[in-house]
């Protein structure tokens, strides 16, 4: 409870902002913290906590090139949608 505080008061949002969730990295076999969700949700004004593995990804990319930009320097590796040609 003590560590969410922290983060939402770096984050200059107060308790009484409810947030929609709560991620927690647990590090393997972190079921003590997985008996107190309710304590979590309450004390720090969640709706929801969701407890990630240690290979879970919080982060995902996706990379969308410039099609004008790459079709005109590598023009036959660079396949168009119907329409920019």
């Amino acid at each position: 409870v003590g560590l969410g505080r922290a983060a939402r008061r770096s984050a200059n949002l107060r308790v009484r902002q409810p947030l929609s969730e709560l991620l927690v990295r647990t590090p393997a076999g972190g079921d003590e913290l997985r008996a107190l969700e309710d304590v979590l949700r309450d004390e720090l004004n969640v709706k929801a906590v969701r407890f990630l593995g240690v290979g879970d990804e919080l982060v995902e990319y996706r990379f969308k090139p410039n099609l004008p930009v790459v079709g005109r320097k590598y023009p036959k590796r660079a396949i168009l949608p119907c329409g920019l040609h």
